[in-house]
């Protein structure tokens, strides 16, 4: 008996779970849902909002979503009401508010980015001002709450004095085709949570729609969940209890409303080295706002994002958001590195009587460099012009000094030179180098009795380098059997200090 009751209660909630999630599928050739409308009417009504969820191939035209027609006569002079939604051509949808005339006021949305997926329509006429003449009404049509076509439509007095909106009962109402179902009409697609209501759409009222799809509206006089219909009966929920027959309509799962599902949250990082810029691409899914937070103080609220750090770091990057209907994803945060090592420049030089050319290391994101002449002469160059030539006016001893910027920082790099008529001014012995032997053959060393770092080149008698050196600290030999015979010049420098050995080549 325990056995049998459990199986029984599993049934029921399994049908009972069921029942909640039921839509209806249109073939779009003879399935309709004829509301009773003996039992539904609109009476002196402020405005009217149609709001349903659909899911169909648009790239079909055609055919009407519903339309419900108070009389079939439109002659002038009478004041009947008419409303319907249908495709007029590819990809596009109709509302249409008819008064007075077979002529309507119109307005449309694009869905040919909504194909076969389950989109919720709200068509709404909105009440703007009401007098005892006419009335003015915001005529508009929303995608997933977002506002696609609106205009504005005046409601006059005729015959009965009424400027409302009003629907008699008895009057043609059909859902899947138009009231009078010829075989051109039929809606194709399915449709779940088909609801009419006498109340002017406001922003909280078109947000409850589209972030609870079980949502009835207030005044409703029509709602369709078909969840509690089955087999020929669609069941009314509203307080009209107009329930509808369904004729050859098939009951299938209902409507996903993708408009309020939990965000997935998750972005792209890509950085430069050497740089503190950081390029951030959302690839969030299911979310409409943001926040950004970059782990150095700074945030953000844009959808991406690029942001320039203060210094290179390991950065914890973190990325929130939420859907409009205020569900939050599970935020995610990444370790971020950015590289970008500050500029360490070397000044070199090559010197020919009082001419001169100075050049510093270049890098992708060097774009400055300033050249001190130390003649009280200066000069700047930008961004891949390292090197520079200078003219001195006289003949002496200048320090020259190159300075370098770039996005991850500056450093400065000096030197002294001699102008001479060779570049050079008389041999003046280094105190704490030595060199030898002099004249030299093959090679000739460089000793540092001083135990400082030095830096050193040899030019030729033009002035040209040919050897050059940086950060040496003990005994050097030079090999120089490729030199030809003749005057050379060695120079040294150390502690800021620069000096010069002639040297002989045999």
């Amino acid at each position: 008996m325990l056995r049998i009751l459990t199986t029984i209660l599993v049934l029921m909630l399994f049908n009972s779970a069921n029942a909640q999630n039921f839509a209806l599928q249109f073939n779009g050739s003879n399935s309709v849902v004829v509301p009773d409308s003996s039992k539904v009417e609109i009476v002196n009504g402020s405005g009217i909002v149609f709001s349903l969820w659909v899911k169909a191939d648009w790239s079909t035209d055609n055919f009407y979503v519903f339309d419900w027609a108070d009389s079939l006569n439109y002659k002038q002079g009478n004041d009947n009401m008419r409303f319907n939604l249908q495709g007029i051509k590819t990809g596009v949808a109709r509302f249409g508010f008819y008064f007075n005339s077979a002529s309507p006021t119109t307005v449309e949305a694009n869905l040919s980015s909504n194909n076969n997926e389950w989109t919720n329509i709200v068509c709404a006429l909105t009440p703007k001002s009401i007098g005892s003449v006419t009335s003015t009404y915001l005529q508009s049509i929303y995608i997933n709450g977002v506002l696609q076509d609106s205009t504005t439509t005046v409601v006059a007095a005729i015959n009965t004095g009424n400027n409302s909106i009003h629907i008699n009962k008895g009057s043609h109402f059909r859902i899947g085709s138009r009231y009078g179902e010829d075989t051109l009409t039929f809606y194709k697609g399915a449709l779940d949570n088909f609801q009419v209501s006498t109340f002017g759409l406001t922003h909280a009222q078109l947000k409850t729609l589209i972030c609870d799809k079980n949502a009835l509206m207030s005044q409703a006089v029509l709602f369709y969940g078909f969840n509690d219909g089955s087999g020929n009966n669609a069941s009314d929920s509203s307080i009209s209890k107009a329930d509808g027959l369904v004729k050859n309509g098939l009951w299938v799962s209902g409507a996903t409303n993708s408009n309020n599902l939990i965000p997935v949250l998750s972005f792209i990082d890509v950085t430069k080295s050497p740089s503190l810029e950081a390029k951030f691409t959302n690839t969030s899914m299911h979310a409409s706002t943001y926040k950004w937070t970059f782990g150095d103080g700074d945030s953000s609220t844009n959808t991406n994002e690029y942001h320039s750090y203060p210094r290179p770091d390991t950065f914890k990057v973190c990325l929130e958001g939420q859907n409009d209907c205020g569900r939050i994803g599970n935020k995610i945060c990444k370790d971020v590195i950015i590289i970008c090592p500050e500029p360490n420049i070397k000044l070199k030089s090559t010197v020919v009587g009082n001419k001169a050319i100075f050049r510093v290391d270049t890098a992708s994101n060097y774009y400055l460099y300033a050249w001190d002449f130390g003649d009280k002469s200066w000069a700047r160059s930008g961004a891949g012009l390292s090197e520079i030539f200078y003219e001195f006016p006289t003949n002496g001893a200048y320090t020259i000094c190159a300075a370098v910027r770039s996005t991850c920082g500056r450093d400065t790099s000096c030197r002294s030179i001699l102008i001479g008529p060779t570049g050079f001014v008389s041999p003046v012995k280094a105190e704490g180098f030595s060199v030898y032997p002099n004249p030299f053959a093959d090679n000739f060393n460089i000793n540092n009795l001083t135990g400082k770092e030095f830096d050193f080149e040899v030019v030729n008698s033009l002035g040209s380098a040919i050897v050059e050196n940086s950060t040496v600290t003990n005994t050097v030999l030079i090999s120089s059997e490729s030199w030809t015979p003749g005057v050379y010049f060695l120079r040294i420098f150390s502690g800021g200090n620069s000096t010069v050995h002639r040297l002989v080549k045999q």
